[in-house]
């Protein structure tokens, strides 16, 4: 692939280092899964990959997202529901991919 975001580091780092092509770019912009995730830099150099980070967004950047969404120029997607007793529906999905949004569970 061409260009690689990863949220989460840790046991997720190597693996979007790993699936770029040839002057990939890896935009990293999170760590939730762990923050010292080691590299096999020849990844890097031999496929001449660019890293960089980013804090993702500044607060007049959500304050122009809501103001868009209040005005309709962008709808937000839908969350999926599911009571709690529905699980292992919503848990299929999650793992199907098959869905855009957020998957939210109602006890």
């Amino acid at each position: 692939m061409d260009i690689c975001v990863n949220f989460t580091g840790g046991d997720t780092w190597n693996p979007s280092i790993r699936a770029l092509k040839p002057h990939g770019k890896l935009l990293t912009c999170g760590a939730t899964a762990g923050f010292d995730a080691r590299t096999d830099i020849r990844y890097i150099w031999q496929r001449e990959i660019r890293i960089c980070g980013s804090n993702g967004y500044t607060k007049e950047d959500v304050t122009r997202g809501m103001v868009e969404i209040a005005e309709g120029r962008i709808r937000k997607p839908q969350a999926r529901t599911f009571p709690l007793a529905r699980l292992g529906e919503a848990e299929a999905l999650m793992e199907s991919r098959d869905f855009f949004g957020k998957i939210v569970m109602i006890p």
